[in-house]
């Protein structure tokens, strides 16, 4: 008897999971990978962050990646690379070095502040349903050297 009703609890529980994730209300999610190519200095932990021109997404967590070794990363919106929600974006790109024990602060990024701020970045993307890789994001030379020799 016991046994029985464990088990149809776990069913109940089962069922109850799989409504609840079919009815959070997520967007559906696009792929979006890409490449930061900065000829002054490696981006290698920089971050990327997407930030929704549309007022119904900026509701939802930012969009975001990791620049790898590479130059490449891939967007993380709910879980790791699960892409983020159709629509366009600013996006922005920040490398900073801080200090252990240290405050996240505008004073940490090396690499240039332009890019840091979603109102001064001219960064820019569409995310589509159907959409291939990026064309790599240039952080231009010479702001870049600007902004290191602070």
């Amino acid at each position: 008897m016991h046994k029985l009703r464990f088990m149809a609890m776990a069913a109940g529980g089962i069922m109850l999971a799989m409504l609840l994730s079919s009815c959070s209300g997520r967007p559906k999610l696009c792929p979006v990978r890409g490449k930061v190519v900065c000829k002054a200095m490696a981006m290698e932990g920089a971050l990327v962050i997407l930030h929704p021109t549309n007022p119904a997404l900026q509701k939802l967590p930012s969009p975001q990646g990791v620049v790898g070794k590479d130059g490449t990363f891939q967007i993380s919106t709910y879980r790791l690379n699960d892409g983020a929600p159709a629509g366009e974006y600013r996006v922005t790109v920040a490398l900073e070095v801080i200090a252990q024990g240290g405050d996240r602060d505008d004073a940490n990024v090396i690499s240039p502040i332009k890019y840091a701020s979603a109102e001064t970045t001219d960064l820019t993307i569409v995310v589509r349903e159907d959409m291939a890789d990026l064309e790599p994001f240039v952080i231009q030379e010479e702001e870049a050297e600007q902004n290191h020799g602070k």
